[in-house]
């Protein structure tokens, strides 16, 4: 639901602007749950709340009745208690203001907010919440706080310290994750980013037992991975929690993720689709002009091979890529093997996927690829060059491929505009 001018600050918020114009005091919206689930709260008068959802029941623990989401007051508990949940929360409304997810005040007091919603579902909610307000000083347009510099997004794949410190690079490896069912690691991650943030003993107590249950615990769905020894001192640990009880099981999951799962998310076509979202119209468009400029472009030469890979044509530029790294390797033994694995699967007369090169060409390389030399596969790669660029690119310039991506790119470039 786009935002309706005038209304409360926040994006889901289902309230019309007449809604939110027909209430004669200043109202704030504030989300406690998942679901778009948002409470509109009267500074001056807390007796006026009002729940709104499309769902009908929120429920609540301790066996409690569930709080009714019509448009009916809350009975006299419920407003004490949100009254309660919403005390510490302050809505920031100025497009400037920057939010650093991990530091956030409020972000704090959401997670301690409600003993009706779990610790989990909580931060879940209030990420969410975060990234659709202005979590990175752009405006409160969703759109817009995917954008960030190309070169900085680029950067993250040489860093996964420097992709979890920026806002909008942590936020599109947890829905990376997310799409994969694999989000745990990096919620207990960021959990104990704020649970740091504690000084209360009590809070710290109440937080540790939430933490443990949700993800040490062995009956968990969201259990992490961490060895026996870790395991074994949080379970003495658990007794008398501090800030720093968690650290160690944070630095493991921290290896974990950067091991494993922020190498798959570079790799992935969510982490490509970003990087080229991010890249200028004019520099997209220039790839249906100028082959040189696209394949001087590591974007570049992924989009064209994947339009390869649909005509089934793909060993070309396989060819290609690989020579290429191989004249980048200075240790021999590293080269000699990558020349054997070229000469096998492009050049021998056993390929499976044979490259159409000139005889001369092919019989010096077959004569000369045990001896490894830097420059083995120079000819090759400029005879494969010139020939894609005089029978592939021109199909690919004018095809439906090529012209349905420059759509969608201008259609995600529209809010960085």
């Amino acid at each position: 639901m786009s935002e309706q001018s005038g209304g409360c600050g926040f994006l889901a918020c289902p309230k019309t602007e007449a809604r939110c114009s027909s209430l004669s005091v200043t109202t704030e919206c504030y989300p406690l749950s998942a679901d778009n689930r948002g409470v509109c709260v009267s500074e001056s008068e807390m007796s006026n709340i009002t729940l709104l959802t499309a769902s009908e029941k929120l429920p609540l623990s301790n066996g409690r009745r569930p709080l009714s989401l019509s448009t009916a007051a809350a009975t006299l508990p419920e407003r004490q208690q949100l009254q309660a949940n919403i005390s510490s929360i302050k809505h920031r409304r100025e497009a400037s203001s920057l939010y650093k997810i991990g530091t956030d005040p409020d972000l704090t007091a959401m997670i301690r907010a409600s003993n009706g919603i779990g610790l989990y579902d909580r931060c879940r909610e209030a990420f969410k919440w975060l990234s659709c307000t202005n979590t990175i000083g752009i405006s409160n347009n969703t759109e817009k706080v995917n954008h960030v510099d190309y070169n900085e997004a680029k950067s993250w794949q040489q860093s996964f310290s420097r992709m979890l410190n920026n806002p909008v690079g942590r936020r599109q490896f947890r829905e990376y994750l997310e799409s994969e069912h694999a989000e745990e690691n990096i919620f207990f991650w960021e959990l104990i980013e704020e649970y740091r943030q504690l000084t209360n003993s009590d809070e710290l107590y109440d937080m540790a037992q939430e933490i443990y249950k949700r993800f040490l615990n062995t009956n968990s769905t969201s259990e992490i991975n961490i060895d026996i020894k870790c395991r074994n001192a949080l379970n003495q640990e658990m007794k008398r929690p501090t800030r720093n009880t968690f650290d160690e099981a944070q630095r493991q999951v921290y290896k974990l993720m950067e091991r494993d799962s922020y190498t798959r998310f570079i790799r992935s076509n969510e982490y490509f689709m970003f990087l080229i979202n991010n890249l200028s119209r004019e520099t997209v468009e220039n790839w249906g002009k100028d082959f040189e400029a696209m394949m001087s472009h590591e974007e570049g030469q992924r989009l064209f091979r994947e339009y390869l890979v649909t005509e089934r044509a793909d060993e070309n530029v396989k060819f290609w890529s690989m020579a290429k790294q191989y004249a980048q390797i200075e240790d021999f033994k590293q080269r000699k093997a990558l020349a054997t694995e070229i000469y096998r699967t492009f050049i021998s007369p056993d390929a499976k996927t044979e490259i159409s090169i000139d005889g001369s060409i092919r019989a010096e390389i077959s004569h000369n690829y045990e001896q490894a030399e830097k420059n083995l596969f120079e000819k090759a790669e400029k005879f494969i060059f010139e020939l894609m660029k005089r029978d592939c690119f021109p199909r690919f310039a004018s095809s439906s491929f090529f012209k349905d991506f420059q759509m969608n790119h201008e259609m995600n470039a529209i809010c960085y505009i």
